[in-house]
C-alpha cells in the first residue's frame, strides 16, 4: 500500500519564517488559514495549540509540534472573528521540532534532527494517518533486522483514540522509568496498565512495592503473588539482613556518645555469636568491665571480616544489656596507677547518656507490628513466610508479578522508608555479588516497581532529635548501577519534585500525566531532555488518563492516552464525599 504523502497543498498552512535549534516559525498567509477543515475523515487545523505540522524539505520531513499561535499585527483590534479573517494580518505559529522522517518511506530517523528546515518551506497540517505511520512500533531500533518480541499496548493517540501505539518494553524500561501525576490524573492506572502488559511477556518478572495497597486485587489474577507485612501480614523481612546504617536510622543514636557505644554493642554481639564458647561470652553476651583487651582484640581481629560486615547477624533480644555493658571506662586498675590493658568498671555518666537509647530500642523491639516485620522475636513470626525464601520460590517460578504490600506497615521512626531501602539493598547486593539467583537477571530482568515513591523513600531524610542524618540510599544506587545487572527500576509518583534529585536524574524515560505544581514541573523539566521543553508546558492542561511519554530511547516526545485495563484494576478511586440519592431537590440524575 502505497504511503499518503505528507505534502498535500490541501492541508497546506504557511511558510517557516524563522528556525532555531528547538522550534521553528510558521507564518500563515492568511488568516483564514486558520480555519478548520475535513481531511481524509480527520478535522484538521494548522493553528491549533497542541497540533501537529509537517514541514517540507528536499527528501526529508520535519515533525513539529505547535506551542504558541499568535497575530504578527498586534496593534490593530478586532471585534469579531469575521473581521479578522478579513484583514490582513499574518498569524504566526511557534512548533516545536519533534522528528525527523524519510519523506518517500515516512520511516523515523531516530531522535535529534538531521537536517533543519530552509526560511520559505511549506508547512502543513498533520493528519492522524501521517501521525500514525511515524509512530508505528515507538521506540524500537531503526536499524535491527530482527527485533525483540517487546511491544506493550499501553496507550493510544491522543489525537485519535482508534490508533493504539505500539510502544517498545526495551525503550520505556531499559534507562529506568518515572510515572508521574497528581492525585486523579491517571498515575496508577498507567500504573496497572503497564503491569498488565508487561506479565503477557513470557521474559517479564516484576515486583511492585505497594505503599497504600492499590494493588492488593491485582492477586486475584493468576500471573500474581502477594506478600502483606505489617500489621495482619503474612510475611517478614528478617533483620539480619539489615545493616548497621538501617539499625542506626531505626534506633536513631544521638552522634556523640550514643552512636559509637551502639555500633560497638552490634560488633560485640557479633564476636559473642561468632565465639560462643570464649571465656568472655556468658550467655551470649559480653562483659566489657575488668576483660581483658587482649584476649577480646585476639577474637576480634580472627573474625574482622564478619563483625564489620554489613549484615546484622547477631542476637537482637540482647542489645539493651550489651549497650549497658558497653558503659564502661577505658581502663582499670586506680586512678593513680590505670590499667590500660583491661576496661574499667562500669561508667554511671556515660550509661546515663545512653539510657534514651537503650529505652528506644526497648520500645521499638517490644512493638508488635514492627517485631513482626523484621522477625524480632521468633514466637511473634511462627507460621509467618520469609520474604528471602518467598522472593526465590517467585523469581523461579510461573509468577510475573510479586505485590510486596506495605500499607500496614508502621510509619513510626521511618520504618516503612527502612524497610523499602532494605528490599532494594537486598537486591542490590545480590546482583552486585551475583549471587546465584541474581545471575539470572541479565536473561530475565527483574522490574522493580515503587508506587507512591515519594512516601516510602526518602533519602538523606532520616534524623533523630539532634538532626543526625542517617542515609537510606539503596534506590540512589540502584538508579546509577543496577542496569548492567538486568535489574530495573520503575518509580510512580504524584510528587517528583520530592524525589531525590539523585534518583529523577537517572529517569532515562518519563510518563508523565497531569502536574500543576510548579516545583514538580520544574523537576521533570531538569531530568529530561530539552526538546521536550515546550511539550511540558502542556502538562497542566492534561485531562485524566492523557500524559506525555518522553525519554533517551524515543524518537520523539508524544501525548498519549493509557489504553483499558482489561483485567483488575488499582484501588485508586477517591471516595465520593456527597452521593447522590437522587432525593435532593435540584438533583441531576438519569
Amino acid at each position: 500500500m502505497k504511503n499518503p504523502s505528507p505534502f498535500d497543498r490541501e492541508r497546506f498552512v504557511g511558510y517557516v519564517s524563522s528556525v532555531t535549534p528547538t522550534s521553528a516559525c510558521v507564518t500563515f498567509p492568511n488568516p483564514k488559514l486558520l480555519d478548520r477543515f475535513f481531511y481524509d475523515g480527520d478535522i484538521l487545523q494548522g493553528g491549533l495549540v497542541g497540533n501537529y505540522i509537517v514541514i517540507e524539505g528536499y527528501g526529508y520531513g520535519l515533525l513539529a509540534k505547535t506551542i504558541k499561535v499568535e497575530l504578527s499585527d498586534k496593534s490593530n483590534t478586532y471585534k469579531s472573528l469575521a473581521n479578522l479573517k478579513e484583514s490582513t494580518s499574518h498569524p504566526v505559529a511557534i512548533a516545536e521540532f519533534q522528528l525527523s522522517f524519510d519523506s518517500f518511506s515516512l520511516e523515523g530517523q531516530g531522535a535529534g534532527i538531521v537536517q533543519y528546515p530552509e526560511i520559505g518551506a511549506k508547512a502543513y497540517a498533520c493528519p492522524a494517518s501521517i501521525l500514525s505511520k511515524l509512530i508505528d512500533d515507538f521506540g524500537r531500533p531503526l536499524d535491527s533486522d530482527n527485533p525483540p518480541d517487546d511491544l506493550l499496548e499501553l496507550a493510544c493517540l491522543d489525537s485519535n483514540p482508534s490508533k493504539r501505539i505500539r510502544i517498545s518494553a526495551n525503550a520505556l524500561l531499559s534507562r529506568h522509568c518515572a510515572i508521574v501525576g497528581t492525585t486523579g490524573s491517571g498515575k496508577s492506572y498507567t500504573t496497572g496498565k503497564l503491569i498488565e502488559e508487561l506479565c503477557k511477556k513470557d521474559n517479564a518478572k516484576i515486583i511492585i512495592l505497594d505503599a497504600t495497597g492499590e494493588f492488593e486485587d491485582f492477586a486475584t489474577e493468576s500471573y500474581c503473588q502477594r506478600l502483606a507485612f505489617g500489621d495482619g501480614g503474612d510475611t517478614y523481612f528478617p533483620y539480619q539482613q539489615l545493616t548497621e546504617n538501617d539499625l542506626f536510622a531505626l534506633f536513631r543514636p544521638s552522634g556523640q556518645s550514643q552512636e559509637p557505644t551502639l555500633q560497638q554493642a552490634i560488633r560485640s554481639l557479633k564476636l559473642a555469636k561468632l565465639e560462643p564458647e570464649a571465656s568472655f561470652v556468658d550467655e551470649g553476651l559480653i562483659k566489657k568491665p575488668g576483660l581483658s583487651k587482649k584476649e577480646f582484640g585476639e577474637k576480634y581481629t580472627e573474625h574482622l571480616e564478619e563483625i564489620e560486615g554489613a549484615e546484622a547477624d547477631f542476637d537482637i533480644n540482647k542489645l539493651m544489656q550489651q549497650i549497658e555493658y558497653e558503659c564502661v571506662y577505658d581502663s582499670g586498675g586506680s586512678f593513680s596507677a590505670p590499667d590500660f590493658s583491661v576496661w574499667g568498671k562500669k561508667n554511671d555518666s556515660m550509661f546515663s547518656y545512653c539510657s534514651s537509647l537503650i529505652k528506644r530500642v526497648s520500645n521499638l523491639r517490644a512493638k508488635t507490628d514492627i517485631s513482626k516485620l523484621f522477625g524480632f522475636n521468633e514466637s511473634h513470626i511462627s507460621g509467618y513466610k520469609k520474604f528471602l525464601d518467598e522472593f526465590e520460590d517467585f523469581y523461579k517460578g510461573d509468577k510475573k508479578l510479586l505485590v510486596v504490600d506495605l500499607s500496614k506497615i508502621s510509619s513510626e521512626a521511618n520504618v516503612k522508608d527502612i524497610f523499602s531501602n532494605a528490599v532494594g539493598r537486598y537486591l542490590l547486593e545480590g546482583v552486585r555479588k551475583q549471587a546465584d539467583l541474581f545471575k539470572e537477571f541479565t536473561k530475565k530482568p527483574l522490574i522493580l516497581m515503587v508506587d507512591e515513591a515519594h512516601q516510602i523513600f526518602e533519602i538523606n531524610k532520616v534524623k533523630d532529635e539532634y538532626s543526625n542524618e542517617f542515609k537510606l540510599d539503596a534506590f540512589e544506587k540502584i538508579a546509577k548501577e543496577s542496569r548492567k545487572f538486568g535489574l530495573f527500576l520503575c518509580l510512580s509518583t504524584q510528587r517528583p519534585a520530592d524525589i531525590p534529585a539523585g534518583v529523577l536524574s537517572q529517569m532515562g524515560t518519563f510518563i508523565a500525566h497531569r502536574l500543576i505544581n510548579e516545583r514538580d514541573i520544574q523537576a521533570i523539566r531538569n531530568s529530561v531532555q530539552d526538546s521536550s521543553a515546550g511539550v511540558l508546558s502542556f502538562l497542566p492542561s492534561f485531562k485524566k488518563g492523557q500524559a506525555l511519554l518522553t525519554g533517551n530511547e524515543f524518537p520523539m516526545p508524544i501525548v498519549i492516552q493509557t489504553n483499558e485495563i482489561e483485567g483488575v484494576k488499582p484501588r485508586s478511586r477517591t471516595p465520593i464525599l456527597f452521593e447522590n440519592t437522587g432525593s435532593s431537590r435540584g438533583s441531576n440524575t438519569k
